[in-house]
Protein backbone atom coordinates (compact mmCIF):
# COMPACT_ATOMS: atom_id res chain seq x y z
CA UNK A 1 0.00 0.00 0.00
CA UNK A 2 1.05 3.54 -0.82
CA UNK A 3 0.58 6.01 1.98
CA UNK A 4 1.60 9.93 3.13
CA UNK A 5 3.43 9.49 5.88
CA UNK A 6 2.92 12.83 7.31
CA UNK A 7 -0.81 11.74 7.25
CA UNK A 8 -0.54 8.42 8.63
CA UNK A 9 2.41 8.30 10.74
CA UNK A 10 1.44 5.06 12.70
CA UNK A 11 1.56 3.26 9.12
CA UNK A 12 4.85 4.72 8.18
CA UNK A 13 6.49 3.27 11.77
CA UNK A 14 5.84 0.31 10.99
CA UNK A 15 6.78 0.39 7.62
CA UNK A 16 10.40 1.87 9.22
CA UNK A 17 10.23 -1.40 11.52
CA UNK A 18 10.59 -3.56 8.32
CA UNK A 19 14.72 -3.02 8.30
CA UNK A 20 16.00 -4.72 11.12
CA UNK A 21 18.63 -3.10 13.18
CA UNK A 22 20.83 -3.83 15.95
CA UNK A 23 20.16 -2.67 19.17
CA UNK A 24 22.22 -0.15 21.87
CA UNK A 25 22.48 1.79 24.55
CA UNK A 26 24.15 4.87 24.30
CA UNK A 27 26.05 6.04 27.55
CA UNK A 28 27.19 9.43 28.68
CA UNK A 29 28.47 11.85 31.74
CA UNK A 30 27.79 15.22 32.57
CA UNK A 31 30.42 17.64 34.03
CA UNK A 32 29.38 16.25 37.72
CA UNK A 33 30.15 13.11 36.95
CA UNK A 34 26.02 12.01 36.14
CA UNK A 35 25.87 9.43 34.05
CA UNK A 36 23.11 8.81 31.01
CA UNK A 37 21.51 6.13 29.20
CA UNK A 38 19.19 5.37 26.32
CA UNK A 39 18.38 2.49 24.51
CA UNK A 40 19.02 3.02 20.62
CA UNK A 41 18.51 1.06 17.48
CA UNK A 42 19.55 4.93 15.49
CA UNK A 43 23.52 3.60 15.37
CA UNK A 44 24.88 3.46 12.19
CA UNK A 45 28.85 3.49 11.05
CA UNK A 46 29.64 6.16 8.65
CA UNK A 47 33.11 5.93 7.58
CA UNK A 48 36.36 4.05 8.54
CA UNK A 49 39.03 6.50 7.23
CA UNK A 50 38.25 8.48 9.54
CA UNK A 51 36.19 5.80 11.98
CA UNK A 52 33.23 7.56 12.42
CA UNK A 53 29.72 6.55 13.62
CA UNK A 54 26.40 8.44 14.53
CA UNK A 55 23.09 8.01 15.98
CA UNK A 56 20.28 9.64 16.67
CA UNK A 57 17.98 11.13 20.31
CA UNK A 58 14.21 12.26 20.08
CA UNK A 59 14.25 16.13 20.94
CA UNK A 60 11.84 14.75 24.19
CA UNK A 61 13.98 13.40 25.51
CA UNK A 62 15.32 14.20 28.85
CA UNK A 63 18.33 13.42 28.88
CA UNK A 64 19.34 15.53 25.41
CA UNK A 65 21.08 18.05 27.05
CA UNK A 66 23.62 16.07 28.70
CA UNK A 67 24.27 14.19 25.04
CA UNK A 68 24.37 17.88 23.48
CA UNK A 69 26.99 19.12 26.29
CA UNK A 70 29.28 16.14 26.50
CA UNK A 71 32.27 15.71 24.66
CA UNK A 72 32.09 11.97 24.55
CA UNK A 73 29.28 8.79 24.25
CA UNK A 74 29.88 5.59 24.02
CA UNK A 75 27.85 3.13 22.15
CA UNK A 76 27.23 -0.23 23.45
CA UNK A 77 26.04 -2.57 21.39
CA UNK A 78 23.81 -5.09 23.00
CA UNK A 79 24.32 -8.76 22.80
CA UNK A 80 21.12 -11.31 21.95
CA UNK A 81 20.59 -12.27 26.03
CA UNK A 82 20.24 -8.64 27.05
CA UNK A 83 16.70 -7.67 26.77
CA UNK A 84 16.40 -7.04 30.36
CA UNK A 85 19.08 -4.33 29.54
CA UNK A 86 17.42 -2.93 26.81
CA UNK A 87 14.05 -2.21 28.24
CA UNK A 88 15.22 -0.86 31.33
CA UNK A 89 17.20 2.10 29.54
CA UNK A 90 14.52 2.44 27.33
CA UNK A 91 12.17 2.99 30.38
CA UNK A 92 11.53 6.39 31.30
CA UNK A 93 10.28 5.86 35.04
CA UNK A 94 13.63 4.53 36.66
CA UNK A 95 14.92 6.75 39.12
CA UNK A 96 18.98 4.87 38.16
CA UNK A 97 18.53 3.01 35.09
CA UNK A 98 22.61 1.57 36.21
CA UNK A 99 21.41 -0.37 39.18
CA UNK A 100 22.35 -3.66 39.23
CA UNK A 101 24.01 -3.03 35.70
CA UNK A 102 27.50 -3.97 35.55
CA UNK A 103 29.47 -1.48 34.23
CA UNK A 104 33.41 0.05 33.68
CA UNK A 105 34.91 3.37 33.33
CA UNK A 106 35.00 4.43 29.59
CA UNK A 107 35.97 7.64 27.67
CA UNK A 108 35.42 11.10 29.45
CA UNK A 109 33.58 9.17 32.53
CA UNK A 110 31.19 7.45 30.19
CA UNK A 111 30.08 3.92 31.47
CA UNK A 112 30.90 1.20 29.17
CA UNK A 113 28.23 -1.90 30.11
CA UNK A 114 30.05 -4.86 30.27
CA UNK A 115 28.94 -8.32 28.62
CA UNK A 116 27.73 -6.80 25.21
CA UNK A 117 28.24 -7.80 21.66
CA UNK A 118 30.65 -4.69 20.88
CA UNK A 119 31.46 -1.19 22.29
CA UNK A 120 32.49 2.02 20.52
CA UNK A 121 34.15 5.12 22.65
CA UNK A 122 33.62 8.22 20.76
CA UNK A 123 34.42 11.62 20.40
CA UNK A 124 31.80 13.12 19.44
CA UNK A 125 32.71 15.45 16.39
CA UNK A 126 29.20 16.74 14.73
CA UNK A 127 25.69 17.42 15.40
CA UNK A 128 22.80 17.65 13.43
CA UNK A 129 19.54 19.28 12.99
CA UNK A 130 17.30 16.02 11.93
CA UNK A 131 13.40 17.13 12.16
CA UNK A 132 12.30 15.89 15.59
CA UNK A 133 15.62 14.48 16.66
CA UNK A 134 19.10 15.39 16.74
CA UNK A 135 21.90 13.41 14.88
CA UNK A 136 25.42 13.06 16.23
CA UNK A 137 28.42 11.82 14.54
CA UNK A 138 31.70 10.98 16.95
CA UNK A 139 35.01 9.60 15.60
CA UNK A 140 35.63 6.00 17.21
CA UNK A 141 38.82 6.87 19.67
CA UNK A 142 38.49 2.85 20.97
CA UNK A 143 36.04 -0.23 20.46
CA UNK A 144 35.74 -3.54 21.71
CA UNK A 145 34.35 -6.61 20.45
CA UNK A 146 33.40 -10.59 21.33
CA UNK A 147 31.78 -13.19 19.23
CA UNK A 148 28.52 -12.45 21.07
CA UNK A 149 25.22 -12.62 18.64
CA UNK A 150 23.89 -9.07 18.80
CA UNK A 151 20.11 -8.43 19.88
CA UNK A 152 18.20 -7.37 16.72
CA UNK A 153 14.77 -5.09 16.60
CA UNK A 154 12.50 -5.79 13.37
CA UNK A 155 8.93 -5.26 13.17
CA UNK A 156 8.73 -3.71 16.84
CA UNK A 157 9.92 -6.95 18.37
CA UNK A 158 13.30 -8.46 19.19
CA UNK A 159 14.98 -10.74 17.31
CA UNK A 160 18.21 -12.88 17.11
CA UNK A 161 21.16 -13.10 14.40
CA UNK A 162 20.60 -16.69 12.26
CA UNK A 163 22.24 -17.20 9.13
CA UNK A 164 19.78 -17.10 6.04
CA UNK A 165 19.06 -20.89 5.00
CA UNK A 166 19.78 -19.89 1.48
CA UNK A 167 22.90 -18.10 2.39
CA UNK A 168 25.00 -21.32 4.01
CA UNK A 169 27.42 -22.35 1.74
CA UNK A 170 26.22 -20.43 -1.37
CA UNK A 171 29.26 -17.67 -1.10
CA UNK A 172 30.90 -18.16 -4.29
CA UNK A 173 29.10 -20.79 -5.86
CA UNK A 174 29.71 -23.12 -3.06
CA UNK A 175 27.60 -25.95 -2.30
CA UNK A 176 25.96 -26.74 0.88
CA UNK A 177 28.54 -29.06 2.65
CA UNK A 178 27.40 -32.07 4.32
CA UNK A 179 26.99 -30.30 8.23
CA UNK A 180 25.42 -28.03 6.96
CA UNK A 181 22.68 -29.85 5.39
CA UNK A 182 22.85 -32.42 8.37
CA UNK A 183 19.66 -33.07 10.32
CA UNK A 184 21.50 -33.23 13.86
CA UNK A 185 23.39 -30.23 12.91
CA UNK A 186 20.20 -28.16 12.25
CA UNK A 187 18.26 -29.25 15.15
CA UNK A 188 21.25 -28.33 17.05
CA UNK A 189 21.20 -25.23 15.76
CA UNK A 190 17.91 -24.61 16.49
CA UNK A 191 18.04 -25.63 19.79
CA UNK A 192 20.71 -23.74 20.37
CA UNK A 193 19.03 -20.74 19.03
CA UNK A 194 15.49 -21.41 21.41
CA UNK A 195 17.82 -21.61 24.38
CA UNK A 196 19.33 -18.27 23.59
CA UNK A 197 16.05 -16.61 23.48
CA UNK A 198 14.88 -18.72 26.59
CA UNK A 199 17.68 -17.54 28.42
CA UNK A 200 16.45 -13.84 29.07
CA UNK A 201 13.17 -15.73 31.39
CA UNK A 202 16.12 -16.75 33.00
CA UNK A 203 17.64 -13.85 33.84
CA UNK A 204 14.69 -12.58 35.20
CA UNK A 205 14.64 -15.34 37.75
CA UNK A 206 18.61 -15.34 38.04
CA UNK A 207 19.08 -18.87 36.86
CA UNK A 208 21.16 -20.34 34.75
CA UNK A 209 20.58 -22.95 31.83
CA UNK A 210 21.92 -25.72 33.68
CA UNK A 211 20.05 -24.95 36.53
CA UNK A 212 16.91 -24.63 34.71
CA UNK A 213 17.74 -27.97 32.82
CA UNK A 214 18.65 -30.09 36.29
CA UNK A 215 15.50 -28.46 38.51
CA UNK A 216 13.15 -30.20 35.16
CA UNK A 217 14.86 -33.15 35.02
CA UNK A 218 15.15 -33.67 38.91
CA UNK A 219 11.17 -32.52 39.44
CA UNK A 220 10.59 -35.58 36.93
CA UNK A 221 13.13 -38.46 37.72
CA UNK A 222 12.77 -37.45 41.89
CA UNK A 223 15.81 -39.53 43.37
CA UNK A 224 18.52 -39.32 40.02
CA UNK A 225 22.28 -39.49 41.08
CA UNK A 226 25.15 -38.12 39.35
CA UNK A 227 25.44 -40.64 35.96
CA UNK A 228 21.76 -40.43 35.68
CA UNK A 229 21.20 -36.74 35.59
CA UNK A 230 24.51 -35.93 33.68
CA UNK A 231 22.64 -37.79 30.85
CA UNK A 232 19.38 -36.31 31.43
CA UNK A 233 20.91 -32.61 31.63
CA UNK A 234 23.16 -33.18 28.25
CA UNK A 235 25.51 -31.62 31.18
CA UNK A 236 29.45 -33.45 31.85
CA UNK A 237 29.70 -34.55 35.56
CA UNK A 238 32.44 -32.10 36.40
CA UNK A 239 30.43 -29.81 34.97
CA UNK A 240 27.17 -31.09 36.78
CA UNK A 241 29.20 -31.70 40.37
CA UNK A 242 28.96 -27.70 40.33
CA UNK A 243 25.64 -27.11 39.63
CA UNK A 244 24.01 -29.50 41.98
CA UNK A 245 26.35 -27.71 45.01
CA UNK A 246 24.91 -24.46 43.84
CA UNK A 247 21.39 -25.70 43.96
CA UNK A 248 21.72 -26.95 47.07
CA UNK A 249 22.97 -23.94 48.31
CA UNK A 250 20.40 -22.37 47.11
CA UNK A 251 17.67 -24.34 48.68
CA UNK A 252 16.46 -25.55 45.51
CA UNK A 253 17.33 -29.20 45.70
CA UNK A 254 18.79 -31.59 48.55
CA UNK A 255 20.93 -34.76 48.37
CA UNK A 256 20.24 -37.90 50.62
CA UNK A 257 22.91 -40.83 50.46
CA UNK A 258 21.63 -44.62 49.66
CA UNK A 259 23.26 -47.76 51.56
CA UNK A 260 26.24 -47.68 49.43
CA UNK A 261 27.24 -44.13 49.80
CA UNK A 262 25.92 -42.79 46.47
CA UNK A 263 24.43 -39.72 46.09
CA UNK A 264 20.69 -39.28 45.32
CA UNK A 265 19.29 -36.24 44.20
CA UNK A 266 15.55 -34.39 45.13
CA UNK A 267 13.83 -31.29 44.32
CA UNK A 268 12.75 -28.93 46.94
CA UNK A 269 9.31 -27.00 47.30
CA UNK A 270 11.74 -23.74 46.89
CA UNK A 271 12.83 -25.45 43.63
CA UNK A 272 9.52 -26.25 42.69
CA UNK A 273 7.99 -23.00 43.50
CA UNK A 274 10.73 -21.17 40.57
CA UNK A 275 10.46 -24.29 38.24
CA UNK A 276 6.34 -23.32 38.04
CA UNK A 277 6.84 -19.51 36.78
CA UNK A 278 10.06 -20.91 34.71
CA UNK A 279 7.39 -23.47 32.76
CA UNK A 280 4.72 -20.84 31.85
CA UNK A 281 6.50 -18.08 30.89
CA UNK A 282 5.00 -14.49 29.76
CA UNK A 283 5.74 -12.77 26.78
CA UNK A 284 7.39 -9.38 27.49
CA UNK A 285 6.68 -6.37 25.38
CA UNK A 286 9.55 -4.46 24.12
CA UNK A 287 9.75 -1.09 24.46
CA UNK A 288 11.72 1.18 21.71
CA UNK A 289 10.93 4.05 20.23
CA UNK A 290 12.29 4.73 16.54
Amino acid sequence: MNANPERDIQTFRRALGNFATGVTVVTASDHEGNWVGVTANSFNSVSLEPPLVLWSLNRSSWSLPTYELSEYFIVNVLSDNQIEVSNRFASQGLANKFEDVETCEGIGGAPVLVDCAASFQCQKKYTYEGGDHLIFVGEVMDFHTTDSAGLIYHKGQYAVPEPHPDAIGSENGEETSFVEGYLNYLLSQAANGFERQYQVILDKYKVSRFEWRLLCCISEFQGSNLKQLSKLTIIPEHTLVDVLRDTEAKGWVRNEFDKDGIDHYYIEKAGLDLLVPLTCPLKTVPVIKL
